[in-house]
């Protein structure tokens, strides 16, 4: 089709003497638009947004009519460049008119079917973000797009918000990270795994409902023969039918690189810097699409800097931030525990190893931790069977509740431990202590209402046969842990007075007390 452009110009040229209101074509135009010659016309957002479009690494070849990075699939182009300009913000009408402004319209693109189910899908999957500069090696353009004042702006309303895109709901949210750590061998992998397989499945995880879709995973630890041993184990421990089995073939990439470099970031002269890499998994979930998690393992693979550095963890956890917002998906890091952990009671955010910036960057961070003598204690497991249980500990959620805290036990399969979700009960304490204890413990804390935190009483007063106990560390702490979960003695933040009073320094948050009715 020959388009008029002396016709067009003539019947969109701007008034002498006045300022004319820049022209929006909407959808109703027809054929390939000469978009070099007709931006005077055009809005600005649309016009911003091809700039940036022709700019990028990414999408400038694209946008060219380069069909090599969707395996020469025009379509599955057009899906993807019609939803880089909806995250740019363009409504249908501009989509439609950028895409006429690209070598990769065809006649196709004059289908109302084809063309309107393509923009509806792209505008579907792909939320508006800020805008970027053509240009991130300016650090000027960088800023100035970061900072244009249309990126500030917010939606304002009286009208209730939109529900949050839950992956897992409470756990896990679309474009935004988690780290997951633990001890090596304590199953993070097989964890990460089980969780690949429901979100391939669309079935719970943990008991929570999940958003079905396909999984991109990353083993730096694992090659294909171990990764393909876990999966087919749970596979067979779950008696999976054939369709599900083929459902997770179609829906989980497991890529094992061991013994390749896929650092996210590398040490230069001037300091530490972009691989690239996150480009290339950024690219590869486009390619599979419809990612909705994609799993690192392990965060020394892919971290190129100093743990300690809070400048290199920032760096590296920027990019992980990255792929999650460029895919969408759910970006689920596993990381390692420090040494200086393993006498931890309880799972905190202090056992992600490295600077604290890994947690501070992430939106949530899980602890997958073997269970711990006085747990055992507490719930009744004997110490042959201690080991083969593991507690999950949500130690950070941004976005739901922490402290949430879930248990396992593996089970034996083909080699490979499987990680079983177990409700676990409070053993009752008539069967192991004496009820003196118990009479003593209510009648020392009603004496000494918020000067005691569990550990400190337990320090203080076990192992002593003058003390008011005569009871050892491990029954006195099983003890409370039962009068605790019964309510029979209750902890609650120290008071102002409390802490000048008895010296409690910024670490101790909680102080064991009675019932306001004893």
């Amino acid at each position: 089709m020959t388009i008029n452009i002396q016709a067009i110009e003539a019947l969109f040229r701007k008034p002498q003497g006045e300022t004319a209101e820049a022209v929006d074509f909407g959808p109703t135009i027809i054929g390939k638009f000469p978009f070099d010659s007709m931006r005077d016309f055009l809005g600005p957002d649309l016009v911003r947004a091809v700039d940036f479009v022709r700019a990028d690494k990414r999408f400038g070849p694209v946008f060219g009519g380069d069909l090599s990075a969707y395996g020469g699939d025009h379509s599955r182009a057009d899906l993807a460049l019609c939803g880089e300009f909806a995250r740019l913000g363009l409504n249908p009408g501009t989509i439609d008119t950028a895409m006429r402004c690209s070598e990769l319209y065809r006649d196709k693109w004059e289908r109302d079917d084809y063309r309107d189910r393509t923009i509806a899908r792209a505008l579907e999957n792909n939320s508006p973000r800020a805008e970027r500069p053509a240009s991130f090696d300016r650090a000027e353009s960088r800023w100035a797009g970061l900072l244009n004042p249309r990126n500030g702006e917010i939606n304002i309303s009286r009208e209730d918000p939109p529900p949050r895109d839950w992956i897992v709901d409470g756990l896990l949210l679309a474009g935004k990270s988690v780290v997951l750590g633990g001890f090596g061998g304590v199953s993070k992998t097989q964890l990460a795994l089980q969780l690949a397989r429901s979100i391939a499945l669309g079935v719970p995880f943990l008991g929570k409902r999940t958003k079905a879709g396909k999984v991109l995973a990353i083993f730096g630890e694992e090659d294909r023969s171990e990764i393909a041993r876990r999966i087919n184990a749970d596979v067979r421990h779950r008696a999976l039918g054939d369709g599900q089995i083929q459902q997770l073939i179609e829906n989980i990439g497991a890529f094992g690189l061991v013994g390749e470099d896929a650092r996210l970031t590398i040490q230069q002269k001037h300091g530490l810097d972009e691989s690239g890499f996150h480009k290339a998994i950024i690219e590869a979930a486009a390619t599979m699409g419809d990612v909705r998690l994609v799993i690192i393992d392990h965060l020394a693979l892919v971290h190129g800097g100093d743990f300690n550095a809070r400048e290199d963890a920032a760096q590296t956890m920027r990019l992980i931030n990255a792929i999650a917002q460029e895919t969408g998906a759910a970006v689920l890091v596993l990381a390692h525990t420090p040494k200086s952990a393993s006498q931890a009671e309880h799972s905190d955010a202090s056992m992600i190893a490295g600077s604290t910036a890994f947690v501070d960057q992430a939106r949530g961070a899980w602890v997958l931790a073997t269970m711990r003598e006085q747990e055992a204690r507490k719930f009744g497991v004997s110490e042959d069977d201690r080991k083969a249980h593991a507690s999950l500990t949500v130690v950070k959620n941004n976005y739901g509740p922490t402290g949430d805290l879930f248990w396992f036990r593996r089970a034996s399969r083909d080699g490979v431990g499987l990680l079983e979700e177990v409700e676990l009960s409070v053993a009752s304490t008539t069967a192991n202590f004496a009820p003196k204890l118990e009479q003593a413990l209510v009648g020392f804390v009603t004496k000494h209402r918020g000067q005691f935190s569990k550990t400190r009483l337990r320090d203080a007063y076990s192992g002593k046969k003058d003390g008011p106990f005569k009871a050892s560390k491990g029954q006195i702490e099983a003890t409370i842990e039962v009068m605790l979960h019964e309510g029979r003695l209750v902890i609650r933040p120290p008071t102002t007075d409390e802490r000048a009073r008895y010296g409690h320094g910024p670490r101790v948050t909680q102080v064991l007390d009675i019932p306001d009715d004893e």
